[in-house]
């Protein structure tokens, strides 16, 4: 709206996304080092702060493009600094519940996704921007407030080290570990995959669809997830969440592949709400593993680690379906990243035994 510039508009988004890259990492090392509940709360309040910066900037009767890239910057660092912490800090919070805890983050977050452009919207078309910024504001220090209550969350204790030499260490355990590292390497190729949604725009005009109905596509993946948050507990209680979490995550590429060939946008969406089904269940089996099988002296380093990727993965998905529709049609570059990440997937079937052997114990309540 203020520079009809989409290059413009990229460079924001880019910028955001890299602050929030920098405050995973440095929320990692700084979750892992000092009381979590300050870290929350610190981070909560500060990015309100920067929301309503950019709800008085909104106000002014030219708007600084400056102060937009400034903001964008600090509420994207400091955001993912405080998700950083409170994923640390879960374990602790929800005890033996942590898989009920990650369906509920995730249905919340997958149902977030859906309502929150439809409101959105609403707000830019009756009342302008600056209601979107102040409104994000007033949430943000609502939920601030209600994080008062959490009690003290002491890191674990360990030896004092320079924080990029803590920040190697977490990377090292990453990549040193086949268990966890498995587990973040499908992860960002499931992020990788839902980048497919690039291709919406193009693959609507060969199925001649409205723009109504083009929505109802950018909802499938969301819904299909919110759905398999909340049927996915059994499964999440598995003894074998690996091989389960490896099965999900190839049948998710597979319905990939297929959403693009689909002869209806209606069986289009059908691919798509399985999919998001499918990652949906991958990623709680992610979560719950790496919440109950990271040791606790590095949960805030992996968590933040493991949560880049969503901001990485879907970067590098959406830049390699680019370069595939430079040389493939739509429709074509859609199936060939599904069916070839289908194809990664079943090689990592095979290499990752330490992931698809893993088993757990199971509670006696729970298998009765």
């Amino acid at each position: 709206m203020m520079t009809h510039s989409t290059w413009q508009v990229g460079l924001s988004v880019t910028l955001t996304g890299g602050a929030m890259f920098v405050g995973l990492m440095v929320g990692g090392v700084l979750a892992d080092r000092y009381e979590r509940r300050k870290l929350i709360l610190l981070a909560r309040g500060t990015c309100g702060v920067g929301f309503i910066g950019l709800w008085l900037n909104a106000l002014l009767p030219e708007p600084s493009l400056v102060a937009i890239y400034l903001l964008g910057l600090w509420d994207g660092f400091f955001a993912s600094l405080g998700v950083t912490a409170l994923l640390a800090a879960t374990p602790a919070l929800v005890g033996a519940i942590t898989d009920a805890a990650g369906a509920i983050t995730m249905l919340t977050v997958r149902l977030g996704s859906v309502i929150s452009p439809m409101v959105g919207g609403l707000l830019l078309a009756s009342g302008g921007v600056s209601w979107n910024y102040l409104l994000a504001a007033l949430g943000t220090f609502i939920t601030t407030l209600t994080l008062l209550r959490l009690p003290q969350l002491p890191p674990p204790p360990q030896p004092r080290e320079h924080p990029l030499k803590s920040l190697v260490a977490g990377f090292r355990f990453l990549l040193g570990s086949p268990l966890i590292g498995g587990i973040a390497l499908l992860g960002a190729l499931v992020t990788m995959a839902s980048a497919v949604r690039v291709l919406y725009p193009a693959l609507a005009q060969g199925w001649a669809m409205s723009a109504s109905q083009i929505g109802l596509l950018y909802a499938a993946i969301p819904l299909g997830a919110a759905f398999g948050a909340l049927t996915s507990g059994r499964l999440a209680q598995n003894e074998r969440p690996g091989w389960i979490m490896l099965l999900a995550t190839v049948g998710a590429f597979v319905a990939v592949g297929l959403f693009a060939v689909m002869p209806h946008w209606t069986l289009a969406m059908v691919c798509l709400a399985l999919f998001g089904w499918l990652s949906a269940i991958s990623s709680l089996l992610q979560y719950t593993l790496i919440q109950t099988q990271t040791p606790e002296a590095m949960l805030g380093r992996i968590n933040g680690l493991w949560t880049a990727q969503n901001v990485t993965g879907d970067a590098i998905g959406a830049a390699l379906l680019g370069g595939l529709g430079a040389i493939l049609s739509p429709v074509a570059s859609a199936s060939v990243s599904g069916w070839g990440l289908a194809i990664v997937g079943g090689i990592l079937l095979l290499v990752l035994g330490e992931l698809r052997r893993f088993r757990r114990e199971i509670p006696a309540s729970t298998e009765a």
